[in-house]
């Protein structure tokens, strides 16, 4: 496609519907499926999953974008996707009594608490980090597909027993760590984005796989044990409606007044502690 504006809007617009037809299903089978007393576990089994699936997505997906056409590729990720989203619409123990969405969507927001508000809207700080990190690997560290790959599998790894036993003592402490495990990421983030070596970044990667998915299974803790309160459809149209928004309104700052992307990375990583403040555990609000 020749690089103009109105294809540019094209492919956002298909991006979009790829995009939010996967999450809004899956967040909403989930909240359907996830029982509230062993939410913490089945989090973590999730996050494990996601795990196994990008330590030899990682480095493949490298690889594929290096030796693959567009075409090629494309194709590839569209059967992928497929494959991924269909098995959702299979799953049982999912009824709910019907209700309009636009009436789901108003319930929920005049009964939500401004804090969820707050804190969905500021984990887009995260989401947008999650993005640029790579762009700043290939800047800064080594301009090589396949080094991103290898960090990521190293995250992995480093990642996958230690989430299980991690979303293990979140079930019986009945906590979600999500201020301890933010503060953490914003060490590792920090460590990031001063070290430039690529043997001591690979180190780095080892320990972002330590702390980053115990951040993820507290921040998905909350997001489904929140959503077991309200009217599943409405709450994931809703969140994930918002953080959209929310999205754009943040990379049109960063856009429009800052350019260095360290210091967008910066910004990001001290929104995790603020995020953990927010969503924070205390006796006043228990999600059993």
């Amino acid at each position: 496609m020749p690089f103009t504006i109105f294809n540019l809007v094209i492919i956002a617009i298909t991006h979009v519907i790829n995009a939010h037809v996967y999450w809004l299903s899956r967040h909403y089978f989930a909240l359907g499926i996830l029982t509230i007393k062993k939410i913490s576990p089945q989090v973590g089994k999730i996050v494990i999953l996601n795990q196994l699936a990008l330590i030899p997505a990682s480095y493949l997906g490298a690889l594929l974008i290096t030796y693959l056409n567009l075409y090629s590729l494309l194709l590839v990720i569209i059967l992928l996707y497929i494959i991924t989203v269909i098995p959702l619409f299979c799953l049982e123990n999912i009824k709910q009594k019907p209700i309009s969405l636009k009436m789901g969507i108003s319930n929920i927001i005049k009964n939500i608490p401004f804090k969820y508000t707050l804190f969905f809207s500021f984990a887009q700080f995260r989401v947008i980090s999650k993005y640029l990190f790579p762009l700043y690997i290939f800047l800064y560290v080594k301009n090589q597909y396949t080094y991103i790959g290898i960090f990521n599998i190293i995250v992995g790894f480093a990642s996958m027993l230690f989430v299980y036993f991690f979303a293990q003592k979140m079930a019986k402490k009945k906590k979600d760590y999500l201020l301890l495990t933010g503060f953490l990421s914003f060490i590792v983030w920090i460590l990031k984005l001063n070290i430039l070596a690529t043997g001591l970044f690979l180190i780095v990667g080892l320990m972002e796989g330590l702390v980053e998915k115990m951040y993820e299974t507290a921040f998905n803790y909350n997001l489904y044990a929140w959503g077991k309160q309200y009217d599943r459809l409405g709450y994931v149209a809703y969140i994930e409606g918002l953080q959209s928004l929310v999205r754009v309104l943040i990379m049109l700052i960063f856009f429009l007044f800052i350019e260095d992307i360290k210091l967008i990375l910066y910004i990001s990583a001290f929104m995790l502690i603020i995020i953990g403040i927010i969503g924070y555990y205390n006796k006043n609000n228990s999600y059993e």
